[in-house]
């Protein structure tokens, strides 16, 4: 038998998670902000995301924040930043909803090239329970958030 808590950094229902919506074409991405093993840093938790369709096919993404173990996390003005050689996708930019601040932020994306993938950066705004502003631990992190473009009839 397998002890998920030596496994897992977070409990299983606390696990970054998507969901597809295929006639909205609608993608929903829970993110986990957690604790990093500094008390000043934290750690994030992205699922990957997976755009199906043909080419030209969008998609509209709405990014969650869920903060754990005494943080609180929102994203910055433009929560969802792609790399400027983002050739496979062409990416409507992030929006924070309601703004400012928010622990949701959407951006469509449309898929130009059929197949390839894209990682991104998640820029969110991270407290402690003491409201202090913590610094990203970029190796505790399990993954790289990452998009990854389909060929698939779901689109």
């Amino acid at each position: 038998m397998i002890d998920l808590d030596t496994l897992l950094p977070v409990s299983p229902v606390q696990l970054p998670t998507v969901i597809y919506n295929a006639k909205g074409k609608l993608i929903i991405a829970t993110m986990i902000i957690s604790p990093a093993s500094d008390p000043t840093k934290y750690r994030h938790e992205a699922p990957p995301i997976c755009v199906p369709g043909p080419t030209g096919s969008t998609w509209t993404v709405i990014w969650i924040l869920l903060s754990v173990g005494g943080l609180s996390a929102t994203f910055e003005t433009n929560g969802i930043a792609m790399p400027t050689e983002s050739w496979p996708i062409v990416f409507s930019g992030s929006t924070t909803f309601p703004p400012p601040l928010s622990s949701q932020c959407q951006g469509d994306i449309t898929n130009v090239s059929g197949t390839g993938s894209v990682k991104y950066q998640i820029k969110p705004i991270v407290l402690d329970g003491n409201g202090v502003v913590l610094k990203h631990n970029v190796a505790e992190d399990a993954f790289d958030p990452t998009i990854a473009l389909v060929e698939e009839p779901m689109g």
